[in-house]
């Protein structure tokens, strides 16, 4: 999952805004002609197609040291197991490389139509009744995007109308909807006006939080601060907009050093 989640939040800047990435930073790759960006999101997908099981498709959670006192043993710490396959773990990995076929196909389309194929073989191994899960949701949404098959498009529509914007909203699930309202695919007009909208009135609740809040944050954890950071990225990337620019602005002074620890979280140092 963190694997997963990883590759997909690099590929979602990158999609964004893509001149931001070149093929120059001086590492082995560079040179290429492929964003070394993009070298390092390959490299972790290489990765993730190890952990799924060629025979069902389904995918392993990630791998473990094989007792708590081999973990616990640093000269010696043991044998590495996998863990278990899971739904969960299954869909992220569809998900995760339905996307990855989208953005790397003009690099590499024989490795890209690879990782597709992976994708549509983990999402065929899931339970034929399908759980309403924001990761199944995100994978559909990026399995439509790349296939176009009205399968897909028709486990997006029924698990959207089954869910609204709230408190409890995931990360995840938000990346089913950005997936959803970027594709490239014939998309349920309706449908995105709803995501809009929702997203609209949650961005403007969160610019009033921000503007009460002595950091000038959303939140009061830094998961959440960092969810509610999603929505305002997405937002303000759309309709560009000031006072959304200025939050944005206070969140990276947070994580920077402006916050109760006076660190930054990205290199735990004082600011």
């Amino acid at each position: 999952m963190s694997g997963c989640m990883a590759a997909s939040d690099l590929m979602l800047v990158y999609r964004l805004y893509p001149s931001l990435f070149l093929d120059d930073l001086g590492l082995e790759t560079s040179g290429n002609e492929v964003p070394d960006m993009m070298d390092e999101v390959r490299y972790e997908i290489d990765w993730l197609l190890k952990m799924q099981n060629s025979k069902t498709g389904m995918v392993y959670r990630g791998i473990q040291y094989e007792t708590q006192e081999a973990e616990e043993n640093a000269t010696n710490p043991g044998r590495l197991v996998l863990q278990n396959e899971d739904d969960d773990s299954t869909a992220m990995f569809a998900a995760t490389l339905a996307e990855f076929y989208l953005v790397y196909s003009e690099y590499d389309s024989s490795y890209a139509t690879k990782c597709l194929r992976a994708a549509e073989k983990a999402w065929a191994s899931l339970p034929k009744k399908l759980d309403n899960t924001q990761e199944q949701y995100f994978a559909a949404a990026s399995l439509y995007n790349a296939t176009g098959k009205v399968s897909y498009h028709n486990y997006v529509k029924t698990y959207r109308t089954q869910s609204s914007l709230s408190s409890l909203k995931k990360e995840i699930e938000l990346r089913g909807d950005v997936m959803y309202l970027n594709s490239r695919r014939k998309v349920d007009t309706a449908l995105c006006n709803e995501i809009m909208k929702e997203w609209m009135e949650k961005v403007e609740v969160l610019a009033k939080e921000s503007n009460q809040n002595a950091y000038r944050v959303c939140g009061t954890t830094e998961d959440e601060i960092f969810d509610n950071l999603f929505y305002l990225t997405i937002i303000n990337h759309v309709i560009t907009n000031h006072e959304y620019g200025t939050v944005l602005g206070s969140h990276l002074h947070y994580f920077l050093g402006r916050n109760p620890e006076g660190i930054s979280y990205f290199q735990d140092k004082g600011y």
